[in-house]
């Protein structure tokens, strides 16, 4: 069986839809039978979105290059290292 396409996915804005709607694709595991999908975000974000979501035990796999992902999980590569301010609803643009 040949490797599945890897596909990039950013988070976009931290405060938006964008986390919510990508943590809620990737929790249904049939995703994973067509690609491997790489999260590009920050784990300490994604962990609030997800805790913010009810029933939802998704875990990022996370990885240093799209090398290193990891077929039938859902994979993140962490973009910056400082801490952002969570806000949602809001634009800190």
């Amino acid at each position: 069986m040949s490797e599945k396409l890897k596909i990039g996915i950013s988070v976009g804005d931290v405060n938006g839809i964008g986390l919510e709607v990508i943590i809620k694709t990737l929790a249904d595991t049939k995703i994973l039978d067509y690609c491997t999908p790489i999260v590009y975000g920050q784990t300490k974000i994604a962990s609030f979105h997800r805790r913010t979501i009810e029933g939802n035990e998704l875990n990022f796999t996370v990885i240093n290059h799209p090398k290193e992902a990891q077929s039938r999980k859902a994979n993140m590569i962490n973009c910056w290292e400082e801490d952002v301010k969570i806000d949602l609803g809001t634009c800190h643009c």
